[in-house]
This record gives C-alpha cells, structure tokens and sequence, in this order.
C-alpha cells in the first residue's frame, strides 16, 4: 500500500496521472528536466551547487517512481493487484475481505434426460416392470378362473 500510494505522489509531482504508464513519466521527467537543468538555467537566487542537488534529486525521484511502475506492471501481471474484494456497485464504498469469501453452495444437478442410462439403472427398471406386469397377470388369472372365463383343463 505504501509503494502505490508514495507512486501517486511521484506521478503527482512530474505531472502525471493516477494511471499513468512509464512513456507518460518519462515525458513529465524531460519536461521537469527542461526547466531545471541546471546547465540550461540556473534559477535566479541560487547557486550551481544547489541546483545540481536539486536535479539530482529530480533524478533519483524519476528513477523511483519508474522502479515502482515496473513492479506495479509486474504484480498486475501476476494478478496480484485484482480489485475483487472492493464492491464497484456502490461505487466502491463497502469493502468486502476476499479471505472471508466462501463461493455460494449449488445444488448437485440432476442428471439430464440426455445421458445414457447405466446398466444397474436398466436392470431396476425392467425388474420394476416385471413385477408389475407379473402382478397384474396374476389378478387377471384369479379373476378369470372365480368367473370360469378360462378353461380349467
């Protein structure tokens, strides 16, 4: 957190945007360098040492802020930086901890109608329907015989 927020910062300072890239800073770094190099104008009021310091220091500042964008375009790259634990529906404003979040339970689906039946679902379903076929014979054959419909030879 403190890497991006001290980034801001840096690209604040060469007059860059939140989300800019290394050709945006390094176009504010040679802007900035323009106007302070200190073999193209010396600032009135101050001496060459001084405005040596300063470059140098414009120098080391452009340098960090391009180490930090490198490790930022690393760590997206890696998918370090993903923003799901914030809620973009409300703007951001609830904060949601990704370590916390469980996936919702779903329902163990049902087979579809399309899948071939396995052989022991075969077997049940023929059993099933031999026994009612057989027991539907049987009471037709008791029937049948208490109203002789059928001959007892």
């Amino acid at each position: 957190m403190a890497g991006r927020s001290r980034l801001r910062v840096l690209l604040r300072d060469f007059g860059c945007p939140a989300e800019a890239d290394a050709a945006t800073l390094a176009a504010g770094f040679r802007r900035l360098a323009k106007e302070r190099h200190p073999d193209l104008a010396v600032p009135l009021g101050k001496s060459r040492q001084t405005a040596n310091a300063e470059f140098a220091e414009l120098r080391k500042r452009f340098e960090e802020a391009k180490e930090l964008l490198e490790k930022q375009k690393e760590m997206e790259d890696r998918g370090h930086m993903r923003h799901d634990h914030i809620i973009a529906s409300h703007g951001g404003l609830f904060y949601h901890d990704p370590y916390k979040w469980r996936p919702p339970k779903t329902r163990k689906e049902k087979p579809s109608a399309e899948e071939p039946a396995d052989l022991i679902t075969k077997v049940k379903a023929l059993s099933l329907l031999a026994a009612v076929l057989s027991g539907t014979l049987y009471v037709f054959d008791r029937t049948a015989r208490k109203r002789s419909l059928l001959w007892n030879g």
